[in-house]
Order: C-alpha cells, then sequence, then structure tokens
C-alpha cells in the first residue's frame, strides 16, 4: 500500500516508524500490535478526528481504513493504559530537538526566542467525590436559600504550548498540585499574564519537554526562551 506523503516525511526526518516499532509492548500476545493502536491515533489525532470512539469508525469504514483496519476504542483504551509513557515522551523529545536543529521555531517576530505560553484550565469538580491526587478549596454555596460553606473537590491541568512558530506546537500537559502555580513554582499571588525569561530551564521543571526542546541542541546559546504564564480560571 502507497503511504500518505505525510508519513513518508515523519520516516525521513525523524525515522518515525522504526522508532514506533522500537517502543516496549505493553501487552502480553496482543491481537494488534502496538504500532498499528499507535498509528490509529497518531493519524487519527493529525486528522483533528476528536474522540476515540470517532476513530474507531474512520478505522472500521472512513479514512483509515485501509491503513490501519478495523480497531475497537476499548482495543486502544487498553493499549494505551498499559503502555509505558516515558517511552511516549521520549519520543516526542526526539522529535521536538530535531525541530529546532531544523529551524521549524524560528521566529523573526520573536527576535530569536522561542515564546511559549502556560495555562491552565479546572476539570472534574465536586463535592462529595474525591481522589488522592485531588485538589480542594472552601467555597460558599447557597442551600435553601442560606450560604453554607463546602469543600469542593477538583482537579486542574495546566498546558505547555509553543506560540512564536508559525502554527502552535503543543509541548506538554501534567496536573498542577496543591499550592503550585500553573507553571509548577510556588504560589504567591496572581501571575497573569507575565511574561519570564527562561535562561536553561524552569523552576523546578514541571514540563521537562519544554528544557529539552529550548536548550538542549546545538543551537542552545542562541537566544532565549520566554514563557508567558498565566492562570486557571477558577
Amino acid at each position: 500500500m502507497r503511504r500518505h506523503q505525510f508519513e513518508t516525511y515523519l520516516d525521513k526526518v525523524f525515522d518515525w516508524t522504526a522508532s514506533v516499532a522500537a517502543m516496549t509492548e505493553g501487552r502480553h500476545n496482543p491481537p494488534h500490535p502496538w504500532p498499528k493502536v499507535f498509528d490509529a491515533v497518531f493519524l487519527g489525532s493529525a486528522c483533528q478526528f476528536g474522540p476515540v470512539h470517532r476513530i474507531e469508525a474512520e478505522c472500521k469504514d472512513g479514512v483509515l481504513e485501509k491503513r490501519i483496519g478495523p480497531l475497537s476504542e476499548d482495543t486502544i483504551g487498553y493499549a494505551l493504559q498499559r503502555q509505558s509513557p516515558e517511552e511516549v515522551f521520549h519520543l516526542g523529545c526526539r522529535v521536538a530537538r530535531q525541530l529546532k536543529r531544523n529551524g521549524v521555531l524560528h521566529s523573526d517576530w520573536a527576535r530569536g526566542r522561542v515564546v511559549a505560553a502556560v495555562d491552565g484550565i479546572e476539570i472534574c469538580s465536586s463535592y462529595c467525590r474525591c481522589c488522592e491526587a485531588c485538589m480542594e478549596r472552601t467555597v460558599k454555596r447557597k442551600v435553601d436559600g442560606e450560604l453554607e460553606e463546602w469543600t469542593q473537590y477538583y482537579h486542574r491541568l495546566s498546558a505547555v504550548t509553543v506560540v512564536s512558530t508559525p502554527f502552535p506546537i503543543f509541548l506538554g500537559v501534567r496536573f498542577q498540585k496543591p499550592g503550585e502555580t500553573v507553571d509548577g513554582g510556588e504560589k504567591r499571588g496572581h501571575f497573569g499574564g507575565e511574561v519570564v525569561p527562561c535562561h536553561g530551564a524552569l523552576r523546578r521543571e514541571p514540563f521537562p519537554l519544554i528544557r529539552t526542546m529550548l536548550f538542549r541542541t546545538a543551537r542552545s546559546r542562541q537566544g532565549r526562551a520566554v514563557v508567558g504564564r498565566g492562570e486557571a480560571n477558577p
């Protein structure tokens, strides 16, 4: 089967197929090998299909039918749950370093700097259900017309994206921990819109890929990295 030009480019520049095939299989005697599952998720994301259910439909009788073949969302979820996230992360690091070497991150308006934006969003808030990773706060809410103090449990996700390039490059996402700001630093007030020059590292390195992508290359001494830091909406 003839491969799409996009996949040919990935193999030529990043040795993509071999890198994916070299990842450790997290399942025993799987009916569908890891490269097939990974390709389905990666190509589905590249096509902006959205939910895994849509990827399953496209694999069955859509644009991924010939390239991937039938693959259920349960199989995809089972495989992803048992795969080492570190290996996927290292693949992203390799791609990031190569992008920087190839000059993809160059921007005239940023004056030689790489500009990344960090922001967050809150998800899964509840007054009764919680887990060990939950953050918590005391809020006031009306119950039968009277204000009462309740403990609210929630998760907050922080994400970082390079915004100085012609198209945004997503670098990573992490769960924010109690007492942290969105960039992983200690909370000392509101930092909305603050721009922070980074000379070699971010405080406590909450997003290791930033350091890997922006500094650990042959061109790392040219220019500076600038990170715009915001706060998640309450």
